[in-house]
């Protein structure tokens, strides 16, 4: 980033890394995005993300907010304009997680069919799943009883935070 003449420039090309000594609360924040990772350079060893765009970061930061069930950082995740809506970095990450969990395939026919047991098995696949569990996230998720249960704990979170 450069500032000249009381403007701030962003080459988009890269993205700067910051490394902090302390905690950067999300709540503190006024966005939330995921951007395309740079094809080659990376900080962390082993990296699995370079080069893609940032859908499988969003899938994982939102399965984890929504498996904690916070709504602290509601206000970085909704956008105003033209209405009070999901962000489109929120609807790539929860469009990811679906996907992962096998609920866009029509593949969930589990025992699970009352919304409080629904809910609990659904936290528990976007918490295996926001920590990288792929698999063990895919066999919590095929406990629910079916698509539209499991997209309905999605929902829910929208309307609550959209509300």
């Amino acid at each position: 980033m450069r500032h000249a003449e009381g403007l701030w420039y962003w080459n988009w090309t890269y993205t700067g890394e910051f490394m902090l000594q302390s905690t950067l609360r999300l709540s503190d924040c006024h966005k939330v995005d995921f951007i395309k990772h740079h094809d080659i350079y990376c900080s962390i060893g082993g990296c699995n993300d370079r080069g893609k765009e940032g859908d499988r970061a969003a899938g994982r930061i939102i399965a984890y907010i929504l498996s904690r069930g916070t709504n602290i950082i509601d206000d970085p995740l909704i956008t105003t304009k033209p209405k009070k809506a999901l962000s489109f970095a929120v609807d790539r990450g929860l469009s990811r997680t679906l996907f992962a969990l096998g609920a866009s395939a029509g593949k969930l026919e589990g025992p699970l069919k009352t919304d409080v047991s629904v809910d609990a098995a659904l936290r528990a696949a976007l918490l295996q799943y926001a920590t990288g569990e792929v698999n063990a996230a895919k066999q919590t998720a095929s406990l629910i009883g079916s698509d539209e249960i499991s997209a309905s704990g999605f929902r829910i979170w929208s309307k609550t935070t959209l509300a």
